[in-house]
């Protein structure tokens, strides 16, 4: 993971959005936890715009009908009805991002039957992309303040997930938990030495042993410079729990 990268997944978990910035909020978010985890799963760059812009507009109509109408092989009248209406607004999209689309221009769905064909011939790859969406879409909206209430931590998330994994893509979790983490580049936890800490990196194949910055000594003090801890190498020192961001 580059630098860059930590630095866009602490954006994600730390922002605290408001009533009218949620949505935003939340679909940038889950756009940059899915393609954080797509880049783990190999996908090549084509791909990788194609999901992400599905994961930005994930909550909107055009989407989520894409999403679950992408491996039938018969269409409803209302579907068809349906497609002509987004035909040409997926157009224009495909049409104004370099690069997203691998089809040649005069493939694009301008009209409804045109989306038929479209649909067929993407259904594996629209198929793979809502599974990895349905699993950081749940993850992002339940560690964030919004329709769930306040803010649960990433493990109650983590674990309701595992709680339900038959309706999740498997793979994906187990990517979830190696790349943004039971414990989130940018969360503050409690160690079992009553120190508060911030987690800075990740530790590969070590989920609950990630690098920290002491900032609160262990009677709630600031520390005047930086203490940083590597916990796969301290085996005796834990994390207790998960701490609200501090403010």
């Amino acid at each position: 993971m580059t630098v860059s990268n930590e630095k866009l997944l602490m954006s994600a978990f730390l922002s605290d959005a408001t009533a009218t910035n949620r949505l935003f909020c939340h679909s940038v978010n889950t756009c940059m936890y899915a393609i954080e985890i797509a880049l783990a799963q190999g996908y090549p760059r084509l791909h990788l715009i194609e999901m992400g812009v599905l994961a930005f507009l994930n909550e909107t109509d055009m989407v989520k009908f894409l999403f679950s109408t992408c491996q039938k092989a018969e269409f409803s009248r209302q579907e068809k009805e349906d497609m002509k209406k987004y035909a040409s607004a997926l157009t224009r999209i495909f049409s104004c991002i370099n690069g997203f689309c691998n089809l040649p221009n005069d493939t694009l769905p301008h009209d409804g039957e045109g989306l038929e064909d479209f649909l067929s011939q993407k259904s594996e790859s629209l198929s793979r992309y809502a599974k990895l969406i349905h699993v950081v879409d749940f993850y992002e909206t339940m560690t964030h303040r919004g329709i769930y209430g306040d803010r649960h931590s990433s493990l109650e998330a983590v674990q309701e997930i595992l709680n339900n994994k038959e309706k999740f893509e498997q793979a994906v979790i187990k990517v979830l938990i190696e790349k943004v983490g039971i414990f989130p580049i940018g969360s503050f936890i409690k160690l079992s030495t009553k120190e508060t800490a911030q987690v800075i990196r990740l530790n590969k194949g070590k989920p609950l042993r990630p690098i920290i910055k002491i900032v609160l000594d262990a009677e709630g003090k600031k520390l005047s410079g930086d203490k940083m801890l590597d916990l796969s190498q301290h085996p005796t020192i834990y994390i207790k729990e998960e701490e609200k961001p501090l403010g």
